[in-house]
């Protein structure tokens, strides 16, 4: 299953930077510049757990955790 809601955290950004939000695929999408998405990332994740450079291609989500496949084979999951 695909997790489409949008973190609390990002929310919360897209309403300080005064972020576009429209509707994309039917799901709400946020446009947030790359400097303000880094910032994010890096005030509410632990710094090894960010990898740039990567082109995510799908994300899974189940009720025990989330799993995130890169374009180069790599994947990483987190459990909840």
């Amino acid at each position: 299953m695909l997790h489409h809601s949008r973190p609390r955290a990002l929310t919360h950004l897209a309403t300080q930077t005064n972020s576009v939000f429209r509707v994309s695929g039917g799901y709400p999408a946020t446009i947030l510049d790359r400097p303000a998405f880094y910032d994010c990332l890096l005030k509410n994740l632990p710094k090894e757990k960010i990898h740039y450079g990567k082109k995510v291609i799908a994300i899974e989500q189940d009720q025990h955790s989330a799993t995130v496949r890169c374009a180069d084979g790599r994947y990483a999951t987190n459990l909840f």
